[in-house]
């Protein structure tokens, strides 16, 4: 078989995908000593390996922490594949470009890749293609019935979700990096145009104000985030040159835990399915 296009691409137990890739690398270790006769020496280092798809869909199927095992298809028939731990995931909502609501995922290698493997895979799902237009974000005040309203003027949502992953080598990995789940994060931001000259929508969630914050998907379901505690507001641009509409951009960061009153209370994080991502089951 001779060269061949990305058509028939596929990866297993992910559906909806746009494209996938992956990198292997190997820590070489250089030298230089009084006998290298002003020359860099090489010698060969630990080989890791890292990945990345772009999917369409609100809900992605693994998220981060998650060990996976990675199978790749590239034409329907040959691929890759190892065992990772996914890093990251990155959702798109453009409100303002109508796009289609998308995702990319970043993972890291946990052991070996091995290439040329059988990968008859090919996806027979419905396309999970979900428009970003008329959604919404809506705020609310932490409270034991929180009372939710429209943030106005939202452009775009992002939401990240973050595992800090260990990696490690010894004796006994054959000189590959492997790796362990870490600690988890989620973070979300939000271009708006201003609503008002006296700036309504931006005094409603300044730096340090806590807010329950829905984001959603279609008509009637979201994620939740219970809650986030606003971290900046950045980018309030006066553009007199090109008279552009004011605006600016909101970020706001997961807290897991906050005080309502004068207790605490353990946070969530909820899925458009109503299945709560954080904390896990059982924690």
């Amino acid at each position: 078989m001779g060269i061949f296009s990305g058509i028939l691409g596929a990866i297993s137990d992910i559906d909806t995908v746009r494209d996938w890739r992956v990198s292997e690398t190997s820590a070489l270790q250089s030298f230089v000593s009084s006998n290298t006769k002003g020359m860099t020496g090489v010698c060969k280092g630990n080989v890791d390996w890292s990945g990345s798809y772009n999917a369409y869909g609100h809900t992605p199927p693994k998220m981060p922490g998650e060990i996976i095992t990675f199978l790749g298809s590239m034409d329907g028939v040959k691929g890759v594949s190892g065992q990772a731990i996914i890093d990251s995931v990155e959702m798109s909502i453009d409100i303002e470009g109508g796009g289609i609501i998308s995702y990319s995922a970043a993972f890291s290698g946990d052991g070996a890749l091995y290439k040329g493997v059988a990968a008859a895979i090919s996806d027979t799902t419905d396309p999970a293609a979900y428009s970003a237009v008329g959604r919404k974000v809506e705020i609310a005040a932490p409270a034991g019935t929180p009372s939710f309203a429209a943030l106005p003027d939202v452009r775009t949502a992002t939401l990240r979700f973050t595992a800090n992953n260990q990696s490690y080598a010894s004796s006994n990995t054959n000189g590959t990096i492997r790796r362990l789940p870490g600690n988890l994060s989620a973070s979300l931001s939000l271009t708006m145009y201003a609503s008002s000259n006296d700036l309504a929508n931006l005094l409603s969630i300044m730096p340090n104000t806590l807010k329950i914050v829905r984001v959603y998907v279609d008509a009637t379901t979201f994620w939740e985030f219970d809650a986030v505690l606003f971290e900046s507001i950045t980018d309030l641009t006066i553009d007199r040159e090109n008279a552009a509409v004011v605006g600016f951009t909101a970020n706001a960061q997961f807290t897991g835990f906050y005080q309502r009153d004068t207790s605490w209370i353990t946070g969530k994080i909820t899925k458009p399915s109503e299945d709560i991502w954080w904390p896990p089951a059982g924690a």
